[in-house]
């Protein structure tokens, strides 16, 4: 007899130690001498069970039971072995029984409850496993399938207190520190999710998992260093990681590291080529490296991988938005609305796009879904306020920004969207700060200085660099806040656009350098349209009468006096002999702006618009168009007449010098708000600018006049879209013109 003990513990000790082969040999050994030993039977069916022979368990666990029919230990290892099977009737009787032999055995409640729980029946499966940890509190596996039960149904905090439960009765039970951080995650207590992967980690220093885990609830948590840490662990441990490279980048691409972003995501994408995710992240880290093009190509690579992402679409439909392509942008957004119709974001970069090319109603429509799906969605009452903004609902507009500002309080755009539109209410003491947010907008670039940035205070002898930024009309706008200064006796140097440099210099403007050639020696700098702000928000008017009147009553200041931009006298008077020849009343036209601009296609209009102009008895047409639009004069040509100029223009001379020499000698300069009205308005010439429904900012609201301009006119959409009716207007009053309009 001690010689069969013997062989059965040295047989039981090699299995335990996972010696399978030792154990088995030991047990058929033991059987050999004694067939009718009913623990080593028992011992050899469970190995069989252990190592996936379920059916040789189910045979030798019965002869066990036939030797020993009350030992319920038995009767549970027999039902397990049948439920490996899938005889699961047969398993619940082996329970049954096993539980009918020992009523108080929380072993058997756990089997029956996990078997209740593979059978869908989840109310018997979590009496079960309650009863069991009744029995036995210290039953870690009961309370972590008990828990993984209360997941799935969504009882996400009951589940988080069995996780709990079970790390109490085994602090090292993985699997129950990885469930608790995770629901924990899940319902949003990001602070405990973290402590409880910390947990783990320091339990299971060398789990890659672990350290992946935490490393994501930190990044939600923007805690970028710890989580940065946290994967650079992660990969140590195994550096094949592709999740861990992908969160990396996605860190990075977070703190504007884009070079590094896109090293970890094709280290991730080396890693799992069909990983459609880091594929779209890669995408949008090249966008913003302006790689448009490759990013484009990641993202249609990534629907490839992953025809549902959703997000791919989305980032597809942005960069080809941002390329003007905005009905092909439509259908990218539509795509993923038809994968997932609860998409704020698609929604809300769909309304995006369909104010792109002016379908305003449908774009509202998008943006107001976005907002019910989402309501605290920042993005979308941006999106939504620039709607409003452009069909000129200037109050909606403000709501919609400062609902961004309060859910984002560093949102550049809104910021700065607001100021645009209280500068165009008059609001200039509000504006002017605002104003400012415009360089930490994406599209852009603040330029660094190792010299301070010059607050307005006296400069008391030091100089003063003022720098040029967006277009060319807007420095010919602001350029005159230069000329104050100067006429003040300040030390200032001004960078202005290479293509005005010549223009302005002829004009009188001294201490000027081309764009790109910064000064060795200057104490403060500033952007040029940050002068008004830094001058004490120095602002052409503070109430609604009339321009002329308030010239006539010297109530503008001096910056507003015109013309401080003036041609070349010789190219003058060679261009009145050059223009003779075309008699009658004439207007300099320029139908288009640059293109490339965000907003261009409100403001420029169709050369075919100005054909009732054109008809008006008398009037003669002489195009100052230069590159954007020319093609559209073929268009026109059997409607009316346009004498194009565009050979002739600044081909010989230096870029505006020819232009402006022309603007001397028309009656009038019709424009779309582009630099030619910039150019006549400075120049003190008339001038009528046809503008968009929801106009620009410097032109105000409301007002026919400009006080940056007093002799330019305003000729306004009465309705979005509507151009046919400025263009009406001004023939009329071409037709009744004053003689004081014409040289």
């Amino acid at each position: 007899m001690n010689e069969l003990q013997d062989t059965l513990a040295v047989a039981f000790q090699a299995h335990q130690s996972g010696n399978v082969v030792t154990a088995e040999q030991g047990y058929r050994k033991l059987l050999a001498a004694s067939p009718d030993h009913a623990e080593a039977r028992h011992l050899l069916g469970v190995l069989f069970h252990q190592s996936g022979r379920h059916r040789q368990a189910v045979e030798e666990l019965r002869r066990a039971i036939a030797l020993n029919g009350t030992n319920a230990t038995f009767h549970n290892h027999l039902g397990a072995a049948l439920g490996a099977l899938g005889e699961a009737d047969s398993a619940e009787r082996a329970f049954r029984e096993a539980l009918r032999l020992a009523p108080y055995d929380a072993q058997s409640h756990y089997n029956l409850a996990a078997l209740a729980g593979t059978r869908g029946q989840a109310d018997r499966a979590e009496r079960g496993y309650r009863e069991a940890v009744r029995l036995n509190p210290r039953f870690a596996e009961a309370w972590f399938n008990l828990g993984n039960l209360l997941r799935d149904q969504e009882r996400n905090a009951k589940a988080a207190d069995c996780y709990r439960s079970a790390l109490s009765a085994n602090p090292r039970y993985l699997k129950a520190g990885l469930s608790l951080g995770a629901v924990l995650r899940l319902t949003g207590k990001l602070e405990e999710s973290a402590a409880a992967y910390r947990q783990v980690v320091a339990a299971h220093l060398h789990h890659v998992e672990a350290h992946f885990r935490l490393g994501s609830v930190l990044q939600e948590l923007k805690r970028y260093d710890a989580a940065t840490s946290a994967f650079l662990f992660a990969l140590q441990l195994k550096p094949d990681h592709a999740e861990a490279h992908n969160n990396l980048g996605c860190i990075y691409r977070e703190q504007e590291n884009l070079v590094e972003a896109v090293a970890s995501f094709q280290l991730a994408l080396r890693h799992k080529p069909d990983f459609a995710e880091a594929c779209t992240n890669l995408g949008t880290a090249l966008q913003g490296l302006d790689q448009v093009e490759e990013a484009i190509a990641c993202y249609q690579r990534a629907i490839e991988l992953k025809p549902d992402l959703v997000p791919a679409y989305i980032n597809l439909g942005s960069a080809l938005h941002g390329q003007g392509k905005h009905e092909e942008a439509i259908a990218e957004f539509e795509q993923a609305l038809c994968i997932d119709p609860n998409s704020a974001d698609a929604h809300s970069n769909l309304g995006a796009a369909l104010l792109a090319v002016q379908r305003y109603d449908e774009a509202l429509a998008a943006h107001g879904r976005a907002l019910a799906i989402q309501p605290d969605h920042a993005d979308t009452h941006y999106n939504l306020g620039a709607a409003c903004q452009v069909r000129g609902d200037w109050e909606d507009a403000i709501r919609h920004y400062e609902n961004t500002i309060r859910l984002k309080p560093d949102h550049a755009e809104a910021h700065y969207s607001k100021a645009l539109i209280r500068l165009a209410q008059g609001k200039f003491a509000e504006g002017w700060p605002g104003y400012e947010w415009r360089m930490r907008c994406k599209r852009f670039v603040a330029r660094p200085f190792a010299q301070p940035r010059w607050d307005g205070s006296p400069l008391a002898g030091r100089t003063l660099f003022v720098h040029a930024e967006q277009g060319l009309g807007d420095t010919i706008q602001f350029i005159r806040y230069v000329k104050l200064l100067h006429e003040r006796g300040e030390r200032v140097i001004a960078e202005v656009p290479r293509t005005l440099f010549p223009l302005l210099t002829q004009s009188g403007f001294e201490h000027l350098v081309p764009r790109g050639e910064v000064p060795s020696q200057f104490d403060v700098q500033i952007p040029l349209m940050s002068l008004p702000l830094a001058l004490g928000g120095l602002a052409p008017f503070a109430e609604r009468a009339p321009i002329a009147a308030m010239v006539q009553e010297q109530q503008v200041p001096v910056p507003f006096a015109v013309p401080y931009v003036t041609p070349d006298s010789d190219l003058v008077d060679a261009w009145r002999r050059r223009l003779k020849q075309y008699d009658g009343f004439r207007i300099g036209i320029n139908w288009q702006g640059n293109p490339s601009y965000t907003f261009d296609r409100y403001r420029s209009f169709p050369l075919a618009e100005l054909e009732p102009v054109a008809k008006v008895a008398g009037v003669r047409l002489l195009s100052l168009q230069k590159q954007h639009g020319l093609d559209q004069l073929a268009g026109i040509a059997d409607r009316f007449e346009v004498i194009d100029l565009n050979d002739e223009l600044d081909v010989q001379t230096a870029p505006f010098m020819d232009t402006a020499a022309v603007i001397k000698n028309l009656d009038l300069v019709v424009t779309s708000d582009s630099a030619v009205t910039h150019l006549a308005g400075a120049m003190g010439v008339p001038v009528w600018l046809a503008t968009s429904y929801a106009a620009e900012w410097r032109w105000l609201t409301e007002r026919e006049d400009s006080p940056w301009y007093p002799t330019m006119r305003l000729f306004r959409q009465p309705a979005v879209r509507d151009w046919r009716s400025v263009f009406e207007c001004m023939a009329r009053q071409i037709s009744f013109s004053e003689p004081l309009c014409v040289k």
